[in-house]
């Protein structure tokens, strides 16, 4: 899992920094991520999960894609503008997110094993528009796991989305694993 602010986001099944070369200390927020130009890439397919009032209504969010959620591959940017943030910049991010720059501050409230403490994750709650089963879309996440920055060619990476009813009984969880890669 992406840690806690995942699993309000999204459901349990993106699983990164879990395995037997993950981390599970929270990093020391200099140094972990190399600043500099990246490609971001989404990994499909959707994982979908809901509960409450709309569980059981997967099929009616499986007709959500990454052109109709505004996901795009492209080129970002990953600085470190100050201790313990890493900002993220570029099309890919303007056009999920809804704001040019978005900034990622570890996840100290991670609880191991499920939700590692390497995570780096940041969430923008707005109008996001409607959603399928008179739902609107109100939040999405982004999350980097910093025990995969080792790797430069490969940091792992996940974007959630959240549906929720009008009346707050019912959410649905649109999650899909991304890949940072050097360029």
């Amino acid at each position: 899992m992406i840690g806690c602010a995942l699993v309000v986001a999204c459901g349990k099944d993106v699983q990164l920094g879990v395995g037997p070369d993950a981390e599970l200390g929270l990093d020391a927020p200099q140094g972990v991520f190399v600043a500099g130009s990246y490609a971001l890439s989404f990994i499909d397919p959707f994982d979908i999960s809901c509960e409450g009032s709309l569980t059981g209504s997967e099929p009616s969010f499986s007709t959500l894609t990454r052109a109709s959620t505004n996901l795009v591959d492209g080129p970002v940017t990953l600085t470190m503008p100050g201790a313990g943030v890493l900002a993220i910049s570029g099309t890919p991010i303007s056009t999920a997110m809804g704001q040019a720059t978005v900034n990622l501050v570890p996840n100290p409230s991670a609880l191991p094993p499920d939700f590692p403490q390497t995570i780096w994750d940041a969430s923008v709650m707005t109008d996001f528009g409607a959603g399928p089963s008179g739902t609107l879309h109100n939040a999405r996440y982004i999350g980097v796991d910093s025990a995969s920055a080792a790797n430069p060619s490969a940091m792992e990476a996940a974007m959630a989305l959240l549906y929720e009813t009008p009346d707050t009984t019912g959410l649905c969880y649109l999650s899909i694993r991304a890949v940072l890669a050097s360029q």
